[in-house]
């Protein structure tokens, strides 16, 4: 099909069309920054910095022709629901970075660095993905948390170089010993960040839902539990994820409620919600 549809070329009921907005408009984003660095003693470097961007116009997806509450109509009646890429998402990024760096001097270098961020989106990244969202009507109602939100993160590297063989402290005047001990460093590296976001949805019945939308709808009721991989799921509407989660999960019939997304972090709790 193309762009104008022929509204009597659309009579088949068991295919559902794809569609772009012949009408959208390039998104784009502003970045800001601004750093304060200081010298300190014993050749360190300490830095604050704040690093914020903001995303409008996002390259995304929605699920379209999607049917009226109050008339129980669908724009197209003669097809289902289906998928449209336009430019309609909002992102927002803000972020605290602090570092305390010392260069390689006398044999010994340091780094650390600490960043506190939050993402926060009612699309995706601009890259057309889809992030679930659960009322067509409402897309704000989906601005939370992004699938790539780790709040804290926090990296530790090292390097010492040993003092020994020449130009060293010790053995400086070579032979056998300076030569066999010369010349090695001890490294380490150290990383921990804190959990990302897990959005968990079901499909239901499209008979279900008022605006017959039956993908990608948040649960009211089930719980989750930690399974060994070679564990069956359970009856139900279940999911699994890496085979270490089991879940049983249901939405309430008729509810449209504006629960966002992302609600909950890895590792989940044994209970849910």
């Amino acid at each position: 099909l193309a762009w104008p549809v022929d509204l009597a070329l659309l009579t088949n009921p068991l295919f559902s069309p794809k569609a772009w907005d012949p009408n959208r408009r390039d998104g784009y984003f502003e970045d800001w920054d601004f750093t304060v660095e200081r010298m300190l003693p014993a050749s360190f470097l300490g830095q604050i910095a704040y690093v914020g961007s903001e995303g409008h116009r996002l390259f995304g997806r929605l699920r379209a022709n999607l049917k009226n509450p109050l008339t129980g109509t669908r724009p197209i009646p003669t097809f289902g629901s289906y998928g449209e890429k336009t430019n309609i998402g909002n992102s927002n990024y803000h972020a605290l970075q602090v570092s305390l760096k010392r260069s390689l001097t006398s044999g010994w270098s340091w780094e650390t660095q600490y960043m506190w961020s939050h993402s926060l989106a009612d699309q995706g990244f601009g890259a057309g993905d889809s992030t679930t969202n659960e009322n067509m009507a409402c897309l704000r109602c989906d601005y939370s948390s992004t699938d790539i939100d780790v709040r804290q993160s926090l990296s530790v590297n090292s390097i010492y170089e040993l003092p020994f063989g020449p130009g060293k402290r010790f053995l400086t005047g070579g032979g056998a010993a300076g030569r066999l001990l010369g010349g090695w460093e001890l490294s380490g590296i150290a990383s921990a960040t804190s959990g990302r976001p897990i959005n968990i949805v079901v499909d239901v019945s499209s008979s279900d839902r008022p605006d017959a939308n039956s993908r990608n709808q948040r649960p009211t009721t089930g719980s989750i539990q930690p399974r060994s991989r070679h564990q069956p799921l359970s009856r139900g509407r279940s999911l699994s994820r890496g085979g270490t989660l089991d879940a049983t999960l249901d939405v309430a019939p008729g509810i449209m409620k504006p629960t966002r997304r992302s609600r909950r972090r890895l590792p989940l709790p044994n209970g849910w919600p």
